[in-house]
This record gives structure tokens, C-alpha cells and sequence, in this order.
């Protein structure tokens, strides 16, 4: 499938002669087509590219143009249907070239993730949560950490099916797939889901008003935690 969208075909289409040279040169098979880009704080941009595989070894990788902007840690949508996971990304004469990996469910865009398993009103949160950080205001970061423990008690709750936070992390471990011998993990979630919603919780003049920086921690910390929750939770 040639490229067909003016802008994106345009930008690919300026670097894909020397890619195609490039990899007929190395005997690597290709393949034009477009993708959807999923960036990490759940961004979606479509973007035309050359999936790209090394049949001698056995590696895929992927060239776009580089104002697709590709970075660790993003997944490539390819046709609709095959995930990708970024494991690197390097600028070369007008293109990107991503190295990559099959993606895998824990990779998952984290929206798509929590819906998936269940967890529909912490994804809700969650996005109110981002959607106040972007603000600026020490208001809107007040209420950014309020949307991440609302998230963070909602995906317990619903997970353990026990009231009250503070009961439903005690009863985490029986609701994931954690190995039961594996003490230490268990230990190490209870006892950072519970320091996470302490902090979260904290409010009035002292401390005073959040500023940005340990507002962005509490909602990275949120958004791990909830991916893990998520990607372990019991069928």
C-alpha cells in the first residue's frame, strides 16, 4: 500500500528512495504502508513508514520520516492490527529508524488496558487526572493528584471487591497473577500502593498546594500502578 495521505506521503515520500536503495543493497525486505503511533501519555498520530525485516536475522524494524518523532518507549500500530513495542529510535539523512520488539499486553496503550480489564471508571479518572496537569495552576494540580487517588481507589476496589482502600490492599495479593512464594513483590506493592495513596491524600496548608514537579510524580506513579494492576489482574 503506497502512501496516500498529502502531508505524511509527502514527508515519507522524500526519504524512501534512499531507503529503498538502502535495503535492496542489504537484501532486506520491506514492505509501505501506514501505522498509527501511540505515544506514551496516549497520543495517537497516523504516520506513513516502511516496516522492515532482516530475513538473515530474523529482526523487524521500521524507517518513518523524522518528523514522526518516534521515541523509546512508544508502540507502532502497524495496519490497523500488529503492535509494536519501541526499543530505540536513531535519526538518519531525513528518516527515523526504530528498532523494535512484538509488543506485548503490558505494553499496552494504558487506557486501552485499564478497559480491557475492567476498569473503566479508573481510566475516567485517570484521564481527568491528565487533563488537569495540563493547566498549570496549583488548583488544577490539587485536583490532578485528587483524580489519581480517586483512580487508584476505584482500580482496587473494583479489582478486590473490598470497600475501603486501606482493606482492598491487603487483599491485592489474591487478586493478581503474582506468584503466591514471591513475598517480596507482594510486599513491595502493598506497601507502595499505600505509600502512593498517603502522599496523594495529603492536603491543606501543610503541605501547602502541590507544585508541578511532585504533581507529575504522583501521576507517573498512578499511571505505573495502574498499568501493573491492570496487566496482572485475574481473569
Amino acid at each position: 500500500m503506497e502512501p496516500n495521505d498529502s502531508k505524511s506521503a509527502a514527508a515519507f515520500a522524500s526519504v524512501k528512495p534512499w531507503i529503498r536503495a538502502d535495503l535492496v543493497k542489504l537484501g532486506h525486505r520491506y514492505e509501505s504502508g501506514e501505522a498509527t503511533v501511540i505515544r506514551r501519555d496516549g497520543g495517537r498520530e497516523n504516520h506513513f513508514g516502511c516496516k522492515c525485516l532482516d530475513p538473515a536475522a530474523g529482526i523487524a524494524y521500521f524507517y518513518f520520516h523524522e518528523s514522526a518523532g518516534l521515541a523509546p518507549g512508544e508502540l507502532i500500530r502497524w495496519r490497523g492490527h500488529e503492535d509494536w513495542f519501541v526499543l530505540g529510535a536513531s535519526c538518519i539523512q531525513g528518516a527515523v529508524r526504530c528498532d523494535i520488539r512484538a509488543a506485548l499486553p503490558i505494553d499496552a496503550d494504558l487506557n486501552d488496558l485499564l478497559m480491557s480489564a475492567g476498569l473503566e471508571q479508573a481510566a475516567n479518572y485517570l484521564r481527568r487526572a491528565e487533563s488537569r496537569i495540563m493547566e498549570g495552576t496549583q488548583e488544577a494540580f490539587a485536583e490532578c493528584k485528587t483524580h489519581c487517588r480517586s483512580a487508584l481507589q476505584s482500580a482496587v476496589e473494583s479489582v478486590t471487591g473490598v470497600s475501603g482502600f486501606k482493606n482492598g490492599i491487603s487483599s491485592l495479593r489474591s487478586c493478581l497473577q503474582i506468584g503466591s512464594t514471591d513475598t517480596d513483590l507482594i510486599r513491595a506493592v502493598e506497601t507502595t500502593v499505600g505509600k502512593l495513596l498517603d502522599e496523594l491524600s495529603k492536603s491543606g496548608p501543610h503541605p501547602p498546594l502541590p507544585l508541578l514537579p511532585p504533581t507529575v510524580w504522583g501521576l507517573e506513579m498512578t499511571r505505573a500502578t495502574l498499568r501493573f494492576i491492570a496487566a496482572t489482574r485475574k481473569k
